[in-house]
């Protein structure tokens, strides 16, 4: 790479940054995977109709499930569906028919847009951007909220009033800037967000540790680029397969730099990419771009192309959610050899001692709404708040007793289906496929992540 890009490319980065200061709190690309140890959590049990509902059942009879459509962001490794095991028992559970419709996991936004303005929406939506959401929301395509919680969404409202862990500006974070209430929220304890995951098992080919600081990361990158340590006797080993600007200015946290505004220690606030910090830290990154220890195509990059590189045993280090990155990348790998394996590692430390990582995982991440054109509104704010509810919370967190777990000695313990899945598939993985924590809105305890380390 010649010193003209490097230069261009330091400015595009830069600019990028600059950019959030307008844009403001953006994409919940969440996936998460580690809750609160608070464990089940108390909600308030449904009476009368709503326990009717449940059942599916008025007078002893059978009623005829209610369908709603529903559109969803996806994941480029299996497709959502009323056949996975959660979704499954929920349709049971609540009476509820979900009729899907998987947006890309490409380009999402592209599509979405597009059936927003088809003038033929679903009756549900689940996304993954509040600034996408609320948009839409306040231009009158998605039906507020604020009635629905306080009349028909008991648990959904009682954690509100009552959060099982701290999440002091819950009232705030749910709210669009016109003041209502457009999305249904995953809720979790976690602010742990996406990590860094490297190949142990071509470290090991190596005979090299995890790295440490930004100098033994280099020192590691250039041998994964250099050494074969995927042992095909081919130049193909990218060192880190970064996925676009982010996974570049993630870099600057080891030199002390911020991606964005932030609060100093003297309690001023300050603009991370205005300091010299942050630039320091950029030429760092642009650095392993010029030494090739980066992926050529990491500014353009799509899911697609980036889980097709993984998959065929090219990249060495990964940023990416523990459930979306790390847990797909390992059921990619593994289906080439089970002893294929990428692993967290902490955040390397940096030539002034600064070891952090910034994008902590937000408590309160808006994900589904009702439409408009959604003919049970009610229906529908009942079947999310099943979804708030202990029995809920359970099947979300925890899949299908019996099959998912037993609860042994009064404790959920999760079955080999999970653990030791016959397939070989990863915990992360088995978990996801089965419908825990997809698509829906949920509120995540930490017991079932303790229970799957």
């Amino acid at each position: 790479m010649n010193k003209n890009w490097s230069k261009y490319l330091v400015i595009v980065l830069a600019i990028s940054l600059i950019a959030t200061m307008f844009v403001g709190c953006s994409n919940d690309n969440a996936d998460v995977s580690q809750k609160d140890d608070g464990g089940q959590v108390e909600t308030k049990d449904k009476e009368g109709a709503d326990k009717d509902k449940k059942d599916g059942e008025s007078d002893g009879k059978k009623q005829e499930p209610i369908t709603i459509k529903f559109l969803s962001y996806s994941r480029a490794d299996f497709p959502f569906s009323n056949d996975m095991p959660v979704f499954k028992e929920i349709e049971e559970r609540t009476n509820v028919k979900l009729e899907w419709e998987l947006l890309p996991p490409t380009e999402p936004l592209q599509k979405l847009n597009l059936i927003m303005t088809s003038g033929d929406l679903p009756d549900m939506i689940s996304y993954q951007d509040r600034n996408v959401l609320n948009k839409y929301g306040m231009e009158g395509a998605f039906i507020p909220l604020d009635d629905l919680i306080d009349e028909h969404m008991p648990n959904l409202k009682q954690i509100i009033e009552e959060p099982p862990f701290p999440m002091p500006y819950i009232k705030a974070e749910m709210k669009a800037s016109d003041g209502h209430v457009y999305a249904v929220p995953v809720l979790t304890a976690t602010t742990v967000g996406p990590n860094f995951n490297i190949r142990e098992d071509w470290l090991e080919n190596l005979d090299l540790e995890v790295p440490e600081t930004t100098d033994d990361l280099y020192e590691v990158l250039k041998a994964f680029k250099e050494k074969d340590p995927n042992g095909n006797s081919k130049d193909d080993e990218i060192p880190y397969g970064a996925q676009g600007v982010g996974g570049m200015t993630i870099l600057v946290n080891s030199f002390g730099g911020r991606e964005d505004f932030y609060v100093a220690d003297d309690d001023t606030i300050k603009y991370g990419p205005m300091e010299d910090a942050y630039k320091e830290g950029l030429e760092y990154a642009v650095k392993l771009i010029n030494d090739g220890l980066v992926d050529d195509e990491f500014m353009s990059i799509n899911t697609e192309q980036w889980n097709t590189k993984v998959g065929n045993n090219e990249i060495g280090l990964i940023f990416g959610w523990p459930f979306s990155g790390l847990g797909m990348a390992n059921t990619l790998v593994q289906k080439l050899d089970p002893e294929y394996r990428y692993i967290p590692m902490l955040p390397v430390e940096g030539p002034h001692g600064d070891r952090l990582k910034e994008r902590p995982q937000n408590p309160i991440i808006p994900r589904t709404v009702i439409t408009k054109d959604n003919k049970h509104p009610v229906e529908t704010a009942e079947f999310l708040d099943f979804l708030f509810s202990d029995e809920g919370a359970m099947l979300t967190n925890w899949g299908v007793e019996g099959e998912h777990y037993e609860v042994v000695d009064g404790t959920p313990q999760f079955t080999d289906l999970i653990l030791d899945n016959p397939d070989g598939t990863d915990v992360a993985t088995a978990r996801a496929q089965a419908g825990m924590q997809m698509a829906l809105p949920f509120i995540a305890t930490m017991e079932p992540e303790a229970a799957a380390a």
